[in-house]
Parts: structure tokens; C-alpha cells; sequence
């Protein structure tokens, strides 16, 4: 179902799908009730979330980090609407709890991709004012050059002692994940509720001809982006009823295959928030 909805600030107006999550906190809300799912009187119990390697989370399991990381976001580094969040990591259970949780602390998202050399990177960590990055170790050691002189927090996934001591940054401040989550969440953890018109999330460009360009999303189009997708795959599936009955005679729990890059639109919102509001499994 759609509506016109008016942009005041830009003086235009536009149809939109009405139901559409209006913010990635309505969107994170919605994901949350497939952690303990029901249909009529019975129960279903818990979903899984990610599948990763060896990592298996059901969404319950990985919400219980996700609010947890958010806690330390929100009451440790103080981070707070207009604050931006850097993730340079490659694809991982981890990167997924990063983006969540900086979206309930209320930061803007800035997806990163590591393999990108040391002047993207520390063009994109200038752009975009990041007051935290989160990343692994090979995520690490990209960016530790561009740290030199940069009084930030990293948050680094399995950091080890050479990591946590790296004499290539010696001004910023070097944080191992698990040992964040670990402090549990506190009692008082809330997310944090954006304008639906504030920008949620800064993908770059890498055109190597010239300087990357930041591409500035609001909640409100991710959610418009995401309710898109599912339209389209609703169509296809109208259009393939044979295909869709044959899979779903199986019985099998939907999954989707992760097989982009999440610093990429296309791995993040395309295929994973999109799977995270469905409830089906990311794998």
C-alpha cells in the first residue's frame, strides 16, 4: 500500500510505500520479534540469524550482543545523534553486530572498504568525521597508517596484543570487541529514535579516476529501498508460481546468501536488512 508523503524541508512530495519502516530503529524492532516467533497458540521458539564460518547466532543471541555494544557505544564512548561510525572489516557476524548496534546508539553508519589503500581510506575517515571505527585485524592493519595522528577509538574484533600496542598509532585508542561485549548490556540501554529525514547511513565511491564520493542515505529511504526489493521478489514470485511452489513443498526455512561486500549497498541493504526484516536467515 502506498501514500504521498511531503517533504516539507525540500518542498516536494512523493509516493511511498506506506508500511515501510520509517527508521532503521523500526526496522531493528520489527527483526527482533523473529527471535521468538509464534503462529496462533504455538510457539516457534527462536531463529537462526547468521550463519558465518563456523559461527552459528540466533537472533536472540546476536540482538543480547547487539545491545550490549550499544551500551558501550552509548555510555563508554559517549556517542550520540550526528556522530559518525566507521566499519572497516570484511563480511562477519561482527560487522553485522557493529552496523546494528551504531544504529540503536543513534550514529551514522559509514561502511568502508578495506581493500581500498591507505589514501581512500584516509580521505573517507576525514570525510566523514568518524568518531569510532570498528574492524578486524586485517581491517587494522589498512587503516593503522592513517591513525598516526588520530585521537579515535578502534574497536578491533579478536585484537591481540600486538594490535592493542601498535606503534603506528600510537594517538588513537585500540579496544578489543569481545571484551566489550562481554560487559553485558546495562539495564538502561535505549535506542536512540532519528528523524526518518536524518541520514543513517555514507557509502563511498572508489573511482580511482578521482576523489570518492560520499552517498548519503536517510532512515527513510533505506526503509523505501528495502519494502522496493521486496516488491520486486513478490512480483517475481507471482510471475513463477511453478518455481515457488516446488521450493516451498521442501519445507525448508528461506536463507540468503550473502555473497557481497557489506561496505558495498548492495551487500548491506539489498540483501541483508532485507533479510534481517523478513527474519530469514543470512548465511
Amino acid at each position: 500500500e502506498s501514500h504521498t508523503f511531503t517533504d516539507a524541508k525540500n518542498a516536494v512530495s512523493y509516493t511511498v510505500y506506506k508500511n515501510a519502516p520509517k527508521t532503521l530503529i523500526e526496522l531493528i524492532s520489527i527483526a527482533r520479534s523473529h527471535g521468538n516467533h509464534s503462529h496462533g497458540n504455538h510457539s516457534h521458539g527462536d531463529r537462526e540469524c547468521i550463519v558465518c564460518a563456523d559461527e552459528r547466532w540466533m537472533f536472540t543471541a546476536f540482538f543480547q550482543r547487539v545491545d550490549a555494544l550499544t551500551g558501550v557505544l552509548q555510555h563508554q564512548f559517549n556517542i550520540k545523534k550526528t556522530d559518525r561510525i566507521a566499519i572497516v572489516m570484511d563480511n562477519s557476524a561482527q560487522w553485522l553486530m557493529a552496523f546494528c548496534a551504531a544504529a540503536q546508539a543513534g550514529a551514522t553508519i559509514v561502511p568502508l572498504n578495506q581493500a581500498g589503500g591507505v589514501e581512500y581510506l584516509g580521505y573517507c575517515l576525514d570525510d566523514s568525521d568518524a568518531n569510532i571505527v570498528f574492524c578486524d585485524q586485517s581491517g587494522f592493519a589498512s587503516i593503522a597508517e592513517n591513525l598516526s595522528n588520530r585521537d579515535i577509538n578502534v574497536i578491533v574484533t579478536r585484537a591481540d596484543k600486538n594490535t592493542q600496542t601498535d606503534k603506528k598509532s600510537p594517538a588513537a585508542h585500540i579496544h578489543d570487541f569481545d571484551t566489550l561485549v562481554a560487559q553485558g548490556a546495562p539495564p538502561n540501554v535505549v535506542p536512540v529514535v532519528p528523524d526518518p529525514d536524518a541520514c543513517a547511513l555514507i557509502t563511498y565511491t572508489q573511482d580511482r579516476t578521482g576523489t570518492p564520493l560520499g552517498a548519503a542515505s536517510s532512515h527513510r529511504a533505506l526503509g523505501q529501498a528495502i519494502f522496493d526489493i521486496e516488491f520486486a521478489t513478490v512480483a517475481a514470485a507471482i510471475a513463477n508460481p511453478t518455481a515457488i511452489e516446488k521450493m516451498l513443498r521442501k519445507g525448508l526455512a528461506p536463507k540468503t546468501l550473502l555473497s557481497l561486500p557489506l561496505f558495498h549497498v548492495n551487500g548491506c541493504v539489498a540483501t541483508f536488512l532485507t533479510a534481517l526484516l523478513a527474519g530469514r536467515t543470512v548465511v
